[in-house]
């Protein structure tokens, strides 16, 4: 993860990234990848809402989810 970012990829792939971190490390990460914003793509496959907090669209897959915020698209499938 940190030689991903540290390369700074216009491509961003990230699959549970952040499932070992604690909140704090998590938040540190999701705002790291925030900084890129406008020069990197980030898709991220979280099940953790940490990750989520800076993302412009967030897709729902299942029921079990439960993200609302205003500023976010979201689809649920």
């Amino acid at each position: 993860l940190a030689r991903a970012l540290l390369r700074s990829p216009q491509l961003l792939i990230l699959d549970e990234a952040s499932a070992n971190l604690d909140a704090q490390t998590e938040e540190k990460i999701a705002a790291l990848i925030h900084e890129r914003k406008g020069t990197c793509t980030a898709i991220i496959v979280s099940h953790r809402p940490g990750m989520l907090q800076y993302t412009d669209h967030v897709l729902h897959l299942g029921n079990k989810t439960q993200r609302n915020n205003k500023n976010q698209r979201e689809t649920r499938l």
